[in-house]
């Protein structure tokens, strides 16, 4: 296979990838527990063998993509890797950064490597996909590649799922006044 025809084959992975991660949120409108579950499998898909989560930045307390609980707080610590990578706009390595410690959650998962990509759309943050393994292990140059172009699509699947979300939150709203 030539390089040219290995290019194809890799755009085509992310194009399936990106295709079943939007028809999957298709579901039902304004279900955000489902689309950050359908983003986390797309981000598993293109790294096989690793665990990924998807956590929006919002004030309510949510399940994070693998339904497991967290405290908001250990993902959104201020020195920790959702703000380092929110403040570069880009994704943060564990293994590339030596003064940036694994708070709590992450620690408790015996987690080796991390890396967290900022969902940023229109410069806004909207949340964080970190994907992760339990093995002393690194990302290969294709993974990251292909990561940083799934976490776009990432951050454009979620900014459309909270505005479902709001819009249909202000119509129950709107709803409940007028039945007063």
């Amino acid at each position: 296979m030539t390089q040219s025809e290995s290019w194809i084959e890799i755009l085509r992975h992310l194009n399936r990838i990106g295709a079943e991660v939007s028809q999957g949120s298709a579901g039902e409108p304004g279900n955000l527990e489902d689309t950050l579950s359908s983003l986390a499998s797309g981000a598993r898909k293109i790294a096989p063998g690793f665990k990924a989560i998807v956590i929006p930045a919002t004030e309510t307390p949510l399940l994070v993509s693998d339904k497991t609980p967290f405290e908001e707080q250990d993902f959104f610590h201020p020195k920790g890797m959702a703000a380092r990578a929110f403040s570069r706009k880009g994704r943060v390595l564990s293994y590339q950064e030596d003064d940036l410690p694994l708070y709590p959650f992450q620690a408790g998962t015996e987690m080796q490597i991390v890396a967290c990509y900022p969902l940023i759309v229109d410069q806004e943050n909207l949340g964080v996909l970190y994907v992760q393994h339990e093995r002393p292990t690194s990302f290969s140059e294709l993974e990251l590649a292909e990561l940083d172009n799934y976490a776009i699509l990432a951050g454009m699947t979620l900014a459309a799922a909270l505005r479902a979300q709001q819009a249909i939150q202000e119509q129950a709203r709107k709803e409940k006044e007028l039945r007063r």
